[in-house]
């Protein structure tokens, strides 16, 4: 079996149930981090020096600052979980 796409990669994931976990992998790492915090503090400040702003510009603020505060940590084992997964549902190792 090759995975040829990336839609064909996160369908399977979705499939076994395995997106989900990683989602939630993910969001445990973000919050013991202190990520989630951060970014309420990003959120509180961005409200308070634009009172008027809109949902969809503070989403976008928001957004670019918190991609960049995510730690290297987190995107390395997120990734290499990932991978796994997806080689070994490849075949290309055994379980």
């Amino acid at each position: 079996m090759t995975l040829d796409s990336s839609a064909e990669q996160l369908n399977l994931l979705k499939i076994s149930g395995d997106y989900n976990k990683f989602k939630d992998l993910l969001r445990s790492r973000l919050y013991e981090c202190g990520w989630v915090d951060q970014i309420h503090m990003i959120c509180r400040e961005t409200k308070k020096n634009s009172m008027n702003i809109g949902i969809d510009d503070m989403y976008t603020e928001v957004a670019k600052k918190g991609r960049a505060l995510v730690p290297a940590s987190v995107k390395r084992e997120l990734l290499l979980k990932v991978k796994d997964k997806l080689l070994l549902s490849a075949g290309y190792y055994d379980e």
